[in-house]
């Protein structure tokens, strides 16, 4: 598989997409609050960002290893929560013809690659997008972001659900990094990525 950069001198550039398109809108997230122990998430797949796999210490064929772990364990009916960054240093055809199906009812929230016009593009094959979120749970409150909000910045008895950091460790106990690197490139049900974090503030 190639991985071609964005570069002025490809056919069809992400920005002549954007201008066809009408500006991006946002879902609200009353579904993922209302179904929030059952959704999956995961982040940071990277799909066809060739140096990833250099500097995560990526396997090899990781793009495909990606797709089937999404398609294995996320059913056709569930839902998923992507954090942000889903591909990254390739052409707008390159997207269309090699990213697979994915299973699920997807939601995006954008990460600092998913620019205007790749956010565009997944909205427009289906996927919702949205903005950072804090929903309840077990008495105690879950923050979605992409990048990791700092420990001192965290809310009391919050739980902050977050990507960005790629392998490395979550920052506390109180966060939870869902890239894919930490999950054996497998989504995970939220639920119990939640359940395992607050069994750590009772220990």
């Amino acid at each position: 598989m190639c991985y071609p950069n964005d570069s002025p001198t490809i056919t069809r550039r992400w920005d002549e997409f954007l201008d066809e398109n009408p500006p991006l809108a946002y879902t609200p997230p009353d579904v993922l609050v209302r179904h929030l122990p059952d959704i999956f998430v995961t982040s940071d797949n990277h799909w066809f960002h060739h140096n990833i796999i250099r500097f995560q210490e990526r396997p090899w064929n990781v793009d495909d290893l990606m797709t089937e772990r999404w398609n294995a364990t996320v059913g056709d009916h569930a839902t998923v929560l992507h954090c942000g960054d889903v591909v990254h240093r390739c052409t707008l055809e390159h997207v269309t013809t090699h990213l697979p199906p994915l299973n699920g009812d997807k939601y995006l929230l954008r990460g600092n690659h998913d620019r205007q016009a790749r956010a565009l593009y997944f909205a427009n094959r289906g996927w919702r997008l949205i903005q950072p979120f804090t929903a309840p749970y077990r008495d105690w409150f879950v923050l979605i972001t992409h990048r990791p909000v700092p420990t001192e910045r965290l809310p009391q008895r919050t739980i902050n659900v977050h990507g960005h950091i790629h392998r490395q460790p979550p920052y506390s106990t109180r966060h939870i990094n869902v890239s894919v690197e930490r999950w054996d490139y497998t989504p995970m049900r939220l639920g119990d990525l939640l359940d395992e974090a607050l069994a750590k503030q009772q220990a």
